[in-house]
């Protein structure tokens, strides 16, 4: 005896031709380069110890800067009290992230570990991403030997019709992994995550991930869209590989990546992980969801770059910050008037409140003084933190690297602005 499904239930593989399923966006949403610099002289790391001497003894990052680079821009970095994985040093840039070693000639271990990640790529594309941070290290005084690929986040973001996006899916997997789990909200399903080794994947709804964490709205600029059309999901399929799965495929260095991003993907997506009818039939009787389809075919080239990314970034961080001050606002004027009910038909005049938050909040125990140092702390705090934080405090949009530095004098690294 079998046992089917209801007749009036439709299964995913029978849904009707004309419903949505497109693909919005691919692309390397973070990567992880492994380099080997030689540098010509220590004293970007005498720098560096400064800086780190003055973080541990404020316990909270120091911010350095480079000069003398031809198009006269600063560019700011901060240099964290500690350091991390046998690195003496974590330098944070607009986002990226560096841990240098304290070695001027390169070793087994790499001198420097560079994580670019979504906000940048996304922004500049990654060819323009690691010419800059490379470009950075050359300001610094580094000599680059080479620089190899620690682990690449690929991904394509689909459109999908919601009926397609279910607790089904369990039985649709197809994969080499071991592990498959569901993720689950108040009930609804948010995604699954396969594997946990050096190749894993991720299925998530993204619009309710950038919702409820990561704030990154800007992602609707890219996809096209205002909002996500009505019985429909944003899906992001992701797949992560690290430095042994990448050089199974022949990805070593940074430089073999362009080339070889439809291989990988096309790896991923039709050798480690498809979605099937069935995945308890034999392989051989196994047919693909119409939809996995379109996500095979979803990496056509490498990733363009969306210049008015950060400009949305800022705009959606401050937003957010406006309304945060609002309700403060709100809070504030309820509890002064706890005992003072509002009258019936009676309207609060909101600028004379906001007004009279600010007078009260001025003649708190902060001064101008601490006031500044407060904002120092928020923006080191911006600047060190996840990208979820958005770092709407920095509002720099570019560092202002020049790669070209023909007979340009060394760059001389500068004391922090005051």
């Amino acid at each position: 005896m079998t046992i089917s499904p209801p007749s009036n239930v439709r299964l995913p593989q029978e849904v009707p031709q004309n419903i949505p399923c497109r693909v919005l966006a691919h692309g390397v949403d973070t990567l992880v380069l492994a380099v080997n610099v030689r540098w010509l002289e220590n004293y970007f790391f005498e720098k560096l110890s400064e800086l780190k001497m003055d973080a541990e003894e404020a316990k909270q990052p120091a911010t350095g800067k480079i000069m003398g680079l031809i198009d006269q821009a600063d560019c700011l970095f901060l240099v964290a009290p500690f350091g991390r994985d046998g690195y003496q040093w974590l330098v944070s840039f607009q986002g990226c992230d560096m841990r240098i070693g304290n070695w001027l000639i390169p070793q087994q271990r790499p001198s420097v570990m560079v994580e670019l990640r979504s906000e940048t790529l996304w922004t500049h594309g990654v060819e323009e991403s690691v010419s800059r941070i490379l470009g950075m290290l050359k300001a610094m005084g580094g000599e680059i030997e080479s620089v190899k690929l620690s682990r690449v986040d690929v991904c394509v973001d689909v459109l999908l019709a919601d009926l397609l996006w279910s607790m089904d899916l369990l039985t649709r997997f197809n994969t080499r992994a071991s592990k498959i789990d569901p993720h689950l909200s108040r009930g609804q399903l948010t995604g699954f995550s396969i594997g946990r080794g050096a190749i894993s994947a991720r299925l998530y709804d993204k619009p309710l991930e950038i919702a409820e964490k990561s704030r990154k709205f800007w992602m609707f600029d890219i996809w096209g869209l205002d909002s996500v059309p009505e019985d429909c999901k944003v899906i992001r399929v992701e797949f992560q590989l690290r430095r042994e799965a990448l050089r199974e495929l022949g990805l070593d260095e940074y430089c073999q990546l362009e080339a070889g991003l439809p291989h990988l993907w096309s790896r991923c997506s039709k050798e480690w992980l498809k979605l099937v009818d069935d995945n308890a039939k034999h392989s051989s009787r196994q047919k693909l969801l119409p939809w996995w389809k379109i996500v095979q075919a979803g990496l056509p080239g490498s990733q363009q770059a969306y210049p008015l990314v950060r400009a949305r970034a800022i705009s959606e961080e401050a937003t957010h910050l406006h309304k945060l001050i609002l309700g403060s606002v709100a809070s504030l004027t309820a509890l002064y008037r706890q005992g003072d009910l509002l009258a019936v038909g009676e309207v609060l005049d909101l600028h004379s409140h906001v007004a009279m938050t600010l007078q009260r909040v001025c003649s708190s125990e902060w001064d101008d003084d601490k006031f500044t140092q407060k904002v120092k702390e928020k923006q080191a705090k911006r600047m060190r933190c996840e990208e979820k934080f958005a770092k709407a405090t920095r509002l720099r949009a570019a560092l202002g690297i020049c790669l070209k530095q023909h007979n340009a004098p060394p760059p001389v690294l500068g004391d922090p602005p005051s």
